[in-house]
C-alpha cells in the first residue's frame, strides 16, 4: 500500500490570534484580552489538563498496541473496547491540546474560529451518544447543520470539501458526521495523512480477494457471465449456474457482482450513473518538491444543486503511469454526459494539448496528454427484489461506486457473511506460520493452544474431475 501526503479544497482560513492578555491590544479574533484566573490557578489548570492528557494518551495507547500484538485478543468484544480507546485517544490529543496550551499562556491564545473548531472537533469523536444534538438536522444536509454550530464560512467550506469530503447537496447529516468522524480517526495511522493507495492500482485490491478466497477453499470464476440458473424444486434454492460457455458451476451459495447477470435478470433495476474521466499530464496540479505523493482535491460545484468534482492525481511512484507523467481520475455523480459534466473542471485545472502546443511560454497549468471521457453505471444502493426471479442463496454484490474508499464493498461483504455464516468471526486476522498445522500432522493436532486450519479438498477425485470437464457440466 502507497500512502497519499495531500488533500486539498477550494477555502482558505481567515481571522488572527495572539497571546491573549499580552501588553497591548488584543488581536482580531481574539476571545480572552485579558486573563480570567490568575497565574497559580493557570499553573494548577495545566498541571491537570497535562495529567489527564498523559494519562489518556499512554493509557489508551496501551490497549491499542496490546489489541495489536496479541491475536488472541482481536475477538468481537474487544473491538469494542478497542474502538472506546481510539476515541479517547483521540479527544485526549485533539480535545485537550487546545486548553492545555492556554493554560501554559495565562488565556485563550486561539481566536475564535480555533474556540468553535476545538468544540466542534471534540464533540464530534463522540457524536453517536448524543443523537440530541442532531436529531432534528437528520433529514437535512450537512452543510445546514453546520451552519447551526457558529462555524464561519470558510470552516464550514474546509470542513464539507476537505475532511468530510462530501457533496454540499447530498451528503446529509449523519452521513457527514460519520466522515468527518472516519478522517479525523484515520490521521496518523500510516503516514502524515488518512490516505493509503495500492501500488499499481486499484486492480491489486480484488486480486488479493481471489487469492484470499481460493486459500479458504472457495471458487472464484474470472469473466463468467450467468446465463441461467439451476433451481432445486423443492427447496427454491439455486444449486448451479449455466455460464455463457456453456459450463456448469456446482455451489452452496453464489455472490456475482451486478454486470455478470443476465439483461432477463436486471430488466427491472434502475441504475445510477457516474461520470468519470481518466487523464495523462506531464504535470502536478499541486505543486510540490517531492516525487512520491498523491493529491486528493474536492471541486466544488459551481453552481446550486450540481455535485462536486473528486480529483485523485497519482505519481509514477504508485506504478500506474510513466516515469514524470501524472495519471487524474476525475468522478462525480452524473447529471449530463461525461464530457459535459467534468470538462470545464478540467479546462480550469489542466492545459489541453493544442493550446499547449502553440503557446508554451505562458504554460502554467499542467498540459493533458492525453484524455478519455465515459459514464459508468452505478449499482450500489440497488435492492434485492429489484432483481427478477433470483434464489434466495444468490447474492448480488454492486460494482465500483463514487465514493473516496471501499467501505461500502466491505460492508456489503460484511453483510452478506453474516447471511451466510451466522456466528462466525467476520474476517478474522491470519493466523502465526508456527500455529498452522496442515492435515494428517497427528502430533500436533493435540497440542494444547494452537489453532488448526485444514486446507480444503474435493471429496472425491471424481467430483474434481467433473470441476475440469466441460462436457460433464450440462448433465444434471
Amino acid at each position: 500500500m502507497y500512502s497519499g501526503n495531500r488533500s486539498g479544497g477550494q477555502g482558505f482560513w481567515e481571522g488572527g490570534g495572539g497571546a491573549a492578555g499580552a501588553e497591548g491590544p488584543a488581536p482580531a479574533g481574539t476571545l480572552s484580552p485579558a486573563p480570567l484566573f490568575s497565574p497559580g490557578t493557570y499553573e494548577r489548570l495545566a498541571l491537570l489538563l497535562g495529567s489527564i492528557g498523559l494519562l489518556g494518551v499512554g493509557n489508551n495507547l496501551l490497549v491499542l498496541v496490546l489489541y495489536y500484538k496479541f491475536p488472541r485478543l482481536r475477538a468481537p468484544t474487544h473491538l469494542l473496547l478497542v474502538n472506546i480507546s481510539l476515541s479517547d485517544l483521540l479527544v485526549s490529543v485533539f480535545g485537550v491540546t487546545f486548553t492545555f496550551v492556554s493554560c501554559l499562556r495565562n488565556g485563550w491564545v486561539w481566536d475564535t474560529v480555533g474556540c468553535v473548531w476545538d468544540g466542534f472537533s471534540s464533540s464530534l469523536f463522540d457524536y453517536e451518544h448524543h443523537p440530541d444534538e442532531y436529531e432534528a438536522f437528520k433529514q437535512c444536509s450537512f452543510s445546514e447543520y453546520l451552519k447551526t454550530k457558529k462555524l464561519t464560512p470558510n470552516l464550514q467550506h474546509f470542513v464539507l470539501h476537505s475532511i468530510a469530503m462530501t457533496s454540499e447537496s447530498s451528503c446529509t447529516t449523519i452521513d457527514g458526521l460519520k466522515a468527518t468522524k472516519n478522517f479525523l480517526q484515520c490521521l496518523g495511522r500510516f503516514g502524515n495523512t488518512p490516505f493509503l493507495f495500492p501500488l499499481y492500482g486499484q486492480g491489486e485490491i480484488p486480486q488479493c480477494f481471489c487469492r484470499m478466497c481460493a486459500v479458504f477453499g472457495g471458487i472464484y470464476c474470472l469473466r463468467h457471465k450467468v446465463q441461467c440458473f439451476v433451481v432445486d424444486k423443492e427447496s427454491g434454492r439455486c444449486k448451479a449456474i449455466i455460464d455463457h460457455f456453456g459450463q456448469r458451476i456446482n455451489a452452496k451459495y453464489f455472490i456475482v457482482e451486478d454486470s455478470y447477470l443476465s439483461e432477463d435478470t436486471c430488466s427491472n433495476v434502475q441504475y445510477k450513473q457516474i461520470s468519470r474521466a481518466v487523464l495523462i499530464t506531464d504535470q502536478s496540479v499541486l505543486k510540490t518538491d517531492s516525487d512520491q505523493q498523491i493529491s486528493i482535491l474536492i471541486v466544488p460545484p459551481a453552481e446550486p444543486g450540481a455535485c462536486a468534482v473528486r480529483v485523485t492525481e497519482l505519481c509514477s511512484s504508485t506504478m500506474t503511469c510513466m516515469k514524470d507523467t501524472y495519471l487524474v481520475h476525475l468522478t462525480c455523480s452524473s447529471s449530463k454526459t461525461a464530457r459535459e459534466d467534468l470538462e470545464s473542471v478540467v479546462k480550469k485545472l489542466f492545459t489541453p494539448y493544442a493550446e499547449a502546443e502553440t503557446d508554451k511560454e505562458e504554460l502554467t497549468k499542467p498540459r493533458v496528454l492525453w484524455a478519455l471521457y465515459f459514464n459508468m453505471r452505478d449499482s450500489s444502493g440497488i435492492s434485492r427484489s429489484s432483481y427478477n426471479g433470483l434464489p434466495s442463496n444468490v447474492y448480488v454484490c454492486s460494482g465500483p461506486d463514487g465514493g473516496l474508499g471501499n467501505e461500502h464493498a466491505v460492508k456489503q461483504a460484511e453483510t452478506f457473511f453474516w447471511e451466510i455464516f451466522p456466528g462466525e468471526e467476520f474476517c478474522p486476522p491470519p493466523p502465526n506460520p508456527e500455529d498452522i498445522i496442515f492435515d494428517g500432522d497427528d502430533k500436533q493436532s493435540d497440542t494444547p493452544g494452537t489453532n488448526n486450519i485444514i486446507m480444503a479438498k474435493p471429496e472425491s477425485s471424481k467430483e474434481s474431475k467433473n470441476l475440469e470437464s466441460p462436457e460433464n457440466h450440462l448433465q444434471n
